[in-house]
């Protein structure tokens, strides 16, 4: 493969073709590469979903498989049927794959722009335009994941998705979860304006939401996941801080002068037999007259959920862009060009000669789907009145 930087890659004298067909591809998947680690906090969706094979279809039916009951086998006689089990259920969510999609564009002024850069530094004309185009579409591209995050943690926190984009269209769904699925501590942790409640007994809650969940209700989950600003709260809360000072032995002077750690306090608690805990930390923004504004929490501070840590809690469905149906039977111009990120994302750049201007857009169909709605449960930890 040629350099991505390599001079023939671009036509000096032609506005319409600056970046060939398959070094356009080169520089977009080039774009998308601090996206791929598993671990990435660019795209924290994949802590806890994986991608589905695409399908052509906007419409589509999931099924949700729940994990078979493994009954005793009866003891039989010589000649007795055998009875049936009921060894799998299932649930299914019908709908259409929300879109998501935005782009940028490159117009005269930035011409001229990179024109005054080289003339003042010397650079390639074609450096500076990989540059432009690399630096630009990353950033959209981490807006296409950002949007997957910010489904997929709103999906973990609350099983709902009620996604309003300020300049699209709404999606929502609700998962059909059994309601024993849904806790409420009582008395709750903290009010609604976030003030501990002194006579909530933390510790014995959670150790008893697990007793319950995996040997009375036979769910496969063994850890917890909560914002981040939840767990620092929980951390600080005074039944537990009051469970770690007599544990230690403190009497109430050194009580008040020993500030704990959080390490200390979470290594208490899972000496205690508290299951691990996955903090998330996602923050991400929107656009407003082209301004960034702050969304709020795509985790819900309200609720702590019980997840299975050894599996991954989504699919991304997803659906081919009908980009790819032009890409395959032709009706591609000169001036046009198509890229497929991870095979999925839509990439579409046009290029226009008077006015000089060219579009770049991004388009994904795809959302977050649960593998087992069984594993799964929700536990609102603060009062929302």
């Amino acid at each position: 493969m040629a350099s991505t930087r390599s001079k023939d890659l671009y036509n000096l004298y032609d506005f319409r073709r600056y970046v060939d067909r398959d070094n356009f591809s080169v520089i977009i998947n080039e774009a998308n590469r601090k996206y791929n680690s598993l671990n990435s906090t660019n795209a924290m969706w994949r802590l806890l979903g994986d991608w589905d094979t695409p399908s052509d279809s906007k419409i589509w039916s999931q099924g949700e498989k729940t994990i078979p009951i493994m009954a005793r086998a009866s003891l039989l006689g010589t000649h007795s049927l055998k009875p049936m089990r009921n060894t799998a259920g299932w649930k299914f969510y019908s709908g259409s794959t929300p879109k998501m999609g935005h782009g940028y564009t490159m117009d005269e002024d930035d011409m001229f722009m990179l024109r005054d850069v080289r003339n003042n530094t010397g650079r390639d004309m074609e450096e500076l335009i990989y540059d432009s185009l690399l630096t630009n579409s990353q950033a959209i591209l981490g807006g296409i994941h950002n949007e997957l995050t910010h489904m997929c943690m709103e999906l973990a926190s609350t099983g709902e998705i009620h996604e309003q984009s300020v300049d699209g269209v709404a999606y929502d769904f609700t998962f059909d979860f059994d309601q024993n699925q849904y806790i409420t501590t009582n008395p709750a942790w903290f009010a609604a304006d976030g003030t501990a409640n002194s006579a909530a007994t933390v510790i014995q809650d959670i150790l008893d939401m697990q007793k319950t969940l995996t040997s009375s209700h036979g769910r496969n989950v063994n850890a917890w996941m909560l914002s981040k600003d939840t767990l620092d709260s929980l951390v600080a809360h005074p039944a537990v801080l009051n469970a770690y000072t007599a544990w230690r032995g403190f009497n109430s002077t050194n009580a008040a002068n020993y500030i704990p750690t959080n390490v200390e306090i979470l290594n208490f608690l899972h000496d205690r037999g508290v299951w691990m805990f996955l903090p998330i930390d996602f923050k991400s923004v929107h656009e407003v007259d082209g301004k960034p504004v702050d969304d709020t929490p795509a985790f819900d501070p309200h609720y702590m959920v019980a997840f299975n840590a050894d599996e991954k809690m989504f699919s991304i469905k997803c659906t081919n862009s009908i980009w790819l149906d032009r890409q395959r039977y032709g009706g591609i111009s000169a001036s046009t060009m198509y890229s497929f990120v991870e095979d999925r994302i839509a990439v579409l750049s046009t290029w226009h000669e008077n006015p000089i201007h060219n579009t770049v857009e991004f388009e994904l169909y795809a959302g977050p789907v649960f593998r087992s709605l069984r594993d799964y449960a929700r536990v609102q930890v603060q009062a929302t009145t």
